[in-house]
């Protein structure tokens, strides 16, 4: 297998399994007679260390993941000190996501949170009448089906009752999946990159699924992208903006990091407050730096005369030549507390559809209030992704977006298709339409 995979160039280390340290206290076995397996353990550890320095003596070997470096059986889920660690804490602990604030770890190999697939995918695998997510056949493409606290899908909409209102339909429930998982990861992400150099990578869990599942991939099974590949794509850019909420009512921590190892990128933050129908409350601009191993920090303080639910933030980092080169939106309040209005959009020169034999894109401008995680939609079966997605639009702004195809000579190309778009305004009512049914509720009891 080395001699095979040694040329691929993203291979950046040799690991010798995963989690193997950890479920040497997970079964009854390994908790009998620890030294027995420990010793199993080293020697095969010592094989692969042998065999990665002869036939790619240019990458390092790990033993394990997560483990604390050879020889260590310490117990990295937990352990953020030293080596990689896991942290599955606010997933499989059910805690919130400010938790990820306590973790430093040196490098993160194993974080997740889950979703459901989009209403699109699940209409190819669950008859009509079986697509409420709490449903007996819905139930059976859950990955999480047994862990501690709670089974993946009432976890889900438990945590989506905590973070947003009552969505309007059981479609935009797990929309509302999709989103809540890049909240998540983002707010991981962020922050461990705002720990560089100390913390050096994080690697989420997972990409993609072998079959139709609710599940913590970010690409479906037909390929699909969830919002997380999306944020993905944004969290990790070579310069990035980040922030996060500061010690005090009301502020926002801003920084900014770069993966360009031979950037010294001059320029300045400049932060302006919008309220969502537009109007500028204030901007203050600060001078910033930029390399590889130095981030810019800085905080902004919202007035007290301003309301938290109904404002945000823009940050922008901007080059000499005053062009932005990353920029982020801070909100002061979670989801459930904004206070998004009805929208006023239209598409641009471009409509909304591909004519036949034609690739075009797409122009969204909003000519209303801000639009909070916009989502764009094909029809089923229309195999690519958008160039953007799951994006906030300010009032006034224009957008361009494209679709690329997975397969530009796929037959359905030649049709028209239709691109549809919602967003979290139009997602969020105060009714209480996502009813469960009432099996479900004794069945859980039994659980």
């Amino acid at each position: 297998q080395i001699r095979r995979l040694r040329d691929h160039a993203s291979i950046a280390l040799w690991c010798g399994d995963n989690e193997c340290v950890g479920a040497l206290k997970w079964f009854p076995a390994s908790k009998a007679d620890p030294e027995f397996y420990r010793q199993a353990l080293l020697k095969r550890h010592a094989v692969q260390d042998e065999m990665v320095a002869k036939y790619d003596p240019a990458r390092m070997f790990w033993p394990s993941s997560p483990c604390a470096g050879p020889g260590n059986f310490a117990d990295n889920w937990k352990n953020d000190s030293q080596g990689d660690m896991h942290n599955w804490q606010v997933w499989h602990d059910n805690m919130p996501f400010e938790t990820y604030y306590k973790s430093r770890p040196r490098f993160c190999s194993e974080f997740g949170y889950q979703s459901f697939p989009s209403p699109e995918l699940t209409e190819t695998f669950l008859p009509e009448g079986e697509r409420n997510p709490l449903s007996d056949a819905y139930f059976n493409h859950q990955k999480a089906k047994s862990v501690r606290n709670g089974d993946g899908t009432s976890r889900l909409l438990r945590i989506i009752n905590r973070e947003f209102l009552y969505p309007d339909g059981q479609e935009n429930a797990a929309l509302l999946s999709q989103i809540l998982q890049g909240i998540a990861l983002r707010t991981a992400i962020h922050y461990w990159r705002s720990l560089r150099p100390y913390c050096m990578g994080a690697m989420v869990w997972q990409l993609n699924d072998c079959w139709p599942v609710a599940s913590w991939s970010s690409i479906d099974f037909y390929g699909n992208w969830k919002a997380l590949q999306h944020h993905a794509k944004r969290l990790f850019g070579e310069v990035t903006v980040l922030s996060q909420p500061g010690s005090r009512p009301g502020e926002a921590r801003v920084g900014g990091v770069t993966d360009l190892t031979d950037a010294q990128l001059q320029g300045s933050v400049l932060m302006t407050l919008y309220s969502f129908g537009g109007k500028v409350l204030g901007t203050k601009t600060v001078d910033a730096r930029l390399d590889s191993r130095t981030l810019f920090e800085t905080s902004y303080q919202l007035p007290s005369r301003v309301d938290s639910t109904h404002c945000v933030l823009l940050v922008q980092f901007l080059g000499i030549d005053g062009r932005p080169m990353a920029q982020k939106l801070h909100y002061f309040a979670s989801p459930a507390h904004l206070r998004l209005r009805a929208t006023d959009w239209r598409w641009g020169s471009n409509e909304n559809v591909w004519a036949e034999g034609k690739r075009r894109t797409i122009t969204i401008r909003n000519n209303g209030v801000l639009m909070k995680d916009v989502m764009l939609t094909t029809q089923p079966h229309i195999d690519g992704h958008f160039s953007d997605n799951f994006f906030d639009l300010l009032p006034g702004e224009e957008k361009v977006i494209s679709f690329i195809p997975y397969n530009p000579r796929d037959p359905q190309l030649r049709l028209p298709v239709l691109v549809e778009l919602r967003c979290l305004n139009d997602v969020i009512t105060d009714t209480t339409s996502f009813e469960p049914p009432q099996r479900w509720h004794q069945r859980y009891r039994r659980r």
